[in-house]
This record gives C-alpha cells, sequence and structure tokens, in this order.
C-alpha cells in the first residue's frame, strides 16, 4: 500500500457512478459521469464541481469549456495516473512547507498517509487548528507532547460537509483516516510521495 492506493480508492470514483448528466462546464448535477466520457474523463463530484480523473478539480481551471473538454473527456488509466503522481508529489512539497518539515521526519507512515489524504481531499488551507499542531509536532522534541499535539490533529480530522451540506461519504473517509493515522501500517518501498 502507498498514499497513492489509499488517495486513489478514495479519490477516484468516477467509473463507479452509473448516473450521468450532460456537460455543463465547471458545476453541474453531483455524483454524475458526464455523458459520453470515459472512466477517467470528466464527473461531477459529491459537490458538484466538474472532475477528473483521481480527484483533479477542473472547478477552477482558467481553460475554456471545449478545451476542457477536448483535454479531459477521453482520459485514460494511464494518463489519469500520471497526472495524480504529478498532483500528489507537488501536493506533498506544499504541505510539507506549511508544516516546515518533511512528513517521514516526524511522522509514521500511517500518519503520514492519513495526513496527506486528509489535506489532498479538504486543501491546505483548510483546517488551521491542524496544520498548527502538525507544526508544533515537527518541532517538539518531547515524544509526550509530539504525542499530544497529533491527538489533536487527528481528532480534528473532521470535515465532512462539502458547500454547507453534511457527506456521508466525507464522514466515512474521515473514520478511514483516523483510523489509518492511529494504524502502525510499515510501508516498505518510497512510494513517491517522500521528497528529499
Amino acid at each position: 500500500m502507498s498514499d497513492y492506493d489509499f488517495i486513489k480508492e478514495k479519490e477516484g470514483y468516477a467509473w463507479k457512478i452509473d448516473k450521468t448528466s450532460s456537460y455543463s462546464g465547471k458545476t453541474g448535477t453531483p455524483n454524475t459521469r458526464v455523458k459520453g466520457s470515459s472512466k477517467y474523463g470528466l464527473y461531477y463530484d459529491g459537490g458538484g464541481d466538474l472532475t477528473t480523473g483521481y480527484g483533479r478539480l477542473l472547478a477552477n481551471s482558467k481553460s475554456s469549456k471545449s478545451s476542457i473538454k477536448k483535454q479531459y473527456m477521453n482520459m485514460t488509466e494511464k494518463e489519469a495516473d500520471a497526472s495524480f503522481n504529478v498532483d500528489v508529489k507537488g501536493f506533498v512539497k506544499g504541505l510539507e512547507k506549511k508544516v516546515g518539515s518533511k512528513l517521514d521526519s516526524f511522522l509514521s507512515d500511517g500518519q503520514r498517509v492519513s495526513t496527506v489524504s486528509y489535506y489532498y481531499n479538504t486543501g491546505l488551507s483548510s483546517s488551521p487548528t491542524n496544520m498548527k499542531n502538525l507544526k508544533a509536532a515537527a518541532s517538539e522534541k518531547d515524544p509526550r507532547k509530539k504525542q499530544g499535539y497529533l491527538d489533536i490533529a487527528r481528532k480534528n480530522m473532521d470535515i465532512n460537509k462539502a458547500k454547507g451540506s453534511f457527506m456521508q461519504g466525507l464522514e466515512d473517509r474521515r473514520v478511514e483516516e483516523r483510523d489509518m493515522f492511529d494504524s502502525n501500517l510499515q510501508l516498505s518501498v518510497d512510494d513517491g510521495t517522500k521528497t528529499n
């Protein structure tokens, strides 16, 4: 298992969606795949935002409606994997910059996987209290104090709403992320998310 596997499982669900809708641009009917789209192509996520591949949000794209459709409508699994790998690596670097430390220098593999998944899904500015506690844990030398900061960060992995509405899928994901945080997961190989 790697960060990629866990996040891909949580983010990439277009091929699981039976309901389709017409392509209406950057927002549309929640939880629908765009008619005629490949299984890694265009879909509207739970909040109705246009998405592709493994959770690549297109709702904020500066590209035109027609160029988005042309570029992503027939995305293949290989293209989705490549784009996801680039997205996650860049995202981890951004997260480490915010925390001020390499994640693997102070988090176990389970904590790192969970943290990357949570922030990849919610955004780097979504949980200021979490970020504050992660920063404190990264610099704390006392193991008990460090664990205290990590316990607070884990507890605050709780965002379960999209556009103000409760979403069971987000709540389920938060439970899995907190379970992963508590796990003794050990990854035996560098999955590409650890940066130098």
